[in-house]
């Protein structure tokens, strides 16, 4: 009863957007003992809960899903009425522990489809880059129909739902929950029921011809076959009853993609690498222009693999392992360069970013410590603009002080008088080092890059039993293989600490921050400005604490030999952990008024290309590896 409630509930409000035409499913006999196996395309993130919502009517499916997906409340609630079963993200994927959850949940299918399950899983295992369905790096479905030759195979293909805002067909990644919400106030203004249609057809095929005792190279062709035979461009239906139901076609978005030439790799760092795919693959002979997938028969759990070996071996981060398609890629990212992808477009930039300043050469002054210059900038010009990043956007000083200001309270009540700060290069990072030294704590800058190990070993040296950092950063680390929770600390995310704030710290930090310079004191700050550890690429890191004359006398020496304009704009994308990631592109534009901009990741050259154009930055500062990234891109 319970269960057709929320289908009827689920189908009403689809119905409200969409237009349905199911095709082939009666047909398909629901009382045959064997286990089923649904396999459809994946056009954008609102197709799985269109193809359940039908499915579930007549057949007692049980959807593969991401897990990321089931973070939500509202959905793990429905994936649990409906015993689905939970995949690591294989695109983002790439350390030991997601190959082990994506091999523990292939098991339990087969299983299930042993018991006479219907499951629904789809076989390239992310939604559309472009107009066709690409499957060839998978091997899902090779394992499932070798392992239960008995069971049904059922082909879907939904069409109409590439270009809708649930689709990348815009260039952006979508957001389910993010976009539903978007569409709440443009129903109401439809009157619920009279808001444009978009028409889905979803066709059912039980194909009693499936290869599946071919290999998986021509099992994924037959797939992509029969998803792509209906390919439709990307089109959007309009939002409201008064603009008709007139389509427009959309561009294909970039797609991503390694840029760069292979051959100047070195001969040391081609070896390794080489030998690496040649041990994955099996192949005896691998070519630059050889595909993963096609050529060499890599499939996604192998993709993981060779990505978390190349992490090990060359400290390397591949955030997207979709763009990894030759050999020369992950030549390329052997050696941190090509790795900018083709890739979403850049938020707008404030207007505030490109206020026109002096070419005044900028000059440290005398002061006794880092804030009271710092402090003296914000007091002569509260309103202008400082710092910036995709993230957060523009933030003047104001913004800036504030966000100190409301993080103080929760600082000072730390018992230690060292605080530690894990976090990239990134507004973040340089608000919260501010708000760690205003309120007259030791900074200790921690370098996640070293390993559970080493990073426990980095705080009992330095007495730190809290952490500051983000969940976001957290979770990128468990994907690697890291997993910060099993060194012995607080782990204080900023989405947490900012989510207990009420509305009346909120209000009570802005009024502060109209009077910063009331509520700021340059008295009662720690002498040392920041801690940092040596590499322990020998032994165990060792603390070297930088006072702030230290840093004072470095960044006097740097700006005398690189003179620096107020008009110039920095680029920031050194981690803080790093001597000149913290004194070059935190606390120097900090003391000297310089505005900057911040980018996580060093190695992506290609969207720090597009960081430089869009915030046209003049300077900033990197290791030679990095810059050739950049040069490459």
């Amino acid at each position: 009863m319970f269960r057709s409630v929320v289908l009827f509930i689920l189908r009403t409000l689809l119905r409200l957007r969409y237009r349905f035409d199911v095709k082939g499913l009666e047909i398909i006999d629901q009382n045959h003992p064997s286990g089923m196996l649904f396999l459809p395309n994946h056009p954008a993130l609102i197709d799985p809960l269109l193809v359940n919502v039908v499915l579930q009517q007549r057949f007692a499916v049980r959807p593969l899903v991401d897990e990321g997906q089931a973070e939500h409340p509202l959905t793990r609630f429905f994936l649990n009425k409906v015993r689905a079963l939970l995949i690591p993200d294989l695109s983002q994927q790439s350390n030991q522990q997601g190959r082990n959850e994506v091999a523990t949940a292939l098991t339990a299918m087969e299983e299930s489809l042993r018991q006479g399950d219907a499951l629904l899983v789809y076989p390239a295992g992310r939604i559309y880059r472009s107009v066709n369905e690409v499957v060839s790096g998978s091997s899902a479905v090779d394992r499932l129909v070798k392992a239960v030759p008995d069971a049904r195979v059922v082909l879907v293909r939904t069409s109409g739902l590439w270009g809708s805002r649930f689709s990348r067909a815009h260039g952006d990644k979508p957001h389910l929950f993010k976009t539903l919400l978007q569409l709440l106030p443009v129903l109401l203004v439809n009157g619920l029921f009279f808001m444009p249609k978009r028409s889905v057809t979803l066709e059912f095929v039980e194909d009693d011809t499936f290869p599946r005792q071919a290999e998986r190279r021509e099992i994924n062709g037959y797939l992509e076959q029969f998803y792509n035979a209906v390919a439709q461009p990307a089109f959007t239906v309009p939002d409201y009853f008064w603009q008709g139901e007139v389509t427009k076609t959309l561009p294909e978005p970039p797609q991503a993609q390694f840029s760069g030439d292979a051959e100047h790799v070195p001969a040391a760092t081609r070896q390794l690498v080489v030998e690496k795919i040649k041990e994955l693959s099996g192949h005896k002979t691998v070519a630059d222009e050889m595909t993963l997938a096609d050529d060499l028969g890599l499939d996604s759990l192998a993709v993981m693999e060779l990505v978390s070996w190349m992490n090990q071996e060359f400290s390397v981060d591949v955030e997207n392992l979709e763009a990894l398609k030759r050999v020369a890629d992950c030549l390329l990212a052997a050696r941190g360069e090509g790795l900018g992808f083709a890739a979403e477009p850049l938020k707008p930039v404030a207007d505030g970013w490109f206020d026109q300043r002096s070419d005044n050469i900028l000059a440290f002054r005398q002061a006794d410590n880092l804030v009271e210059l710092i402090l003296a900038q914000a007091k002569k010009n509260p309103d202008q603009v400082i710092v910036a990043d995709q993230q957060g956007g523009t933030k003047t000083w104001r913004q800036l002080l504030t966000g100190v200001l409301a993080l103080q309270p929760t600082l000072r009540n730390i018992e230690e008088e060292s605080v530690a700060i894990m976090l990239p290069a990134s507004v973040a990072a340089c608000l919260i080092w501010l708000a760690v030294v205003f309120s007259g704590k030791r900074p200790v800058m921690l370098n996640w890059t070293t390993g559970e190990r080493n990073m426990g070993h980095a705080l009992r040296q330095t007495g730190v039993k809290r952490v500051l950092t983000s969940a976001r950063l957290m979770d990128k680390l468990l994907q690697r293989g890291i997993d910060v929770h099993q060194v012995d600390a607080e782990w204080l995310a900023l989405e947490t600490l900012v989510g207990r704030m009420g509305l009346v710290d909120k209000l009570v930090a802005r009024g502060k921050g109209q009077f910063f310079s009331w509520f700021l004191s340059t008295k009662n700050i720690h002498e040392t400005a920041a801690v940092l550890f040596t590499s322990g690429s020998e032994a165990l890191p060792k603390s070297v604490p930088l006072s702030h004359r230290n840093i004072l006398s470095n960044m006097d020496d740097m700006t005398k030999v690189i003179p620096l304009k107020e008009s110039d704009r920095l680029l920031g994308m050194l981690p803080p952990f790093h001597s000149l990631g913290l004194s070059g592109t935190i606390v120097m534009p900090l003391c000297l008024g310089l505005r900057t901009v911040y980018y996580p990741n060093p190695t992506d050259g290609a969207i720090l290309c597009q960081h430089v154009e869009a915030y046209r930055s003049s300077v900033l500062i990197g290791t030679p590896t990095f810059l050739a990234a950049i040069a490459g891109s």
